[in-house]
């Protein structure tokens, strides 16, 4: 296959996506709860295949949100919120620098 391709970086945790997936149609943000989004999910790491010998892959056993993860004191968990924090300050300072954000949308924040 020649040619280029034009990826999206996630600007939190800079994994890329292709902005525009063949049979899928353009990229898309997810829309995450932040009351009852999964922040942390715990999964069964044991894996596993059907009886046809595909991967089940890894099931989601439990979650918790973000008000659950920082509410649960775990230190990874505080490191990952310290570390999300840092970065999405970045992220909104590079959008308000660039007026894609405005002072008034950061002051309509509660």
């Amino acid at each position: 296959m020649a040619g280029t391709r034009e990826y999206v970086i996630c600007l939190m945790c800079l994994h890329n996506q292709l902005l525009d997936k063949p049979g899928k149609g353009a990229f898309t943000i997810g829309n995450w709860n932040a009351k009852t989004g999964d922040f942390i999910q715990i999964r069964d790491a044991t894996g596993g295949r059907t009886k046809d010998g595909k991967s089940h892959g890894f099931p989601k056993v439990d979650a918790l949100t973000l008000h659950d993860a920082v509410l649960a004191g775990n230190s990874e968990y505080n490191k990952v919120i310290k570390q999300m924090k840092e970065q999405l300050l970045k992220v909104v300072q590079a959008f308000y620098d660039e007026d894609i954000i405005t002072k008034t949308e950061l002051n309509s924040i509660k």
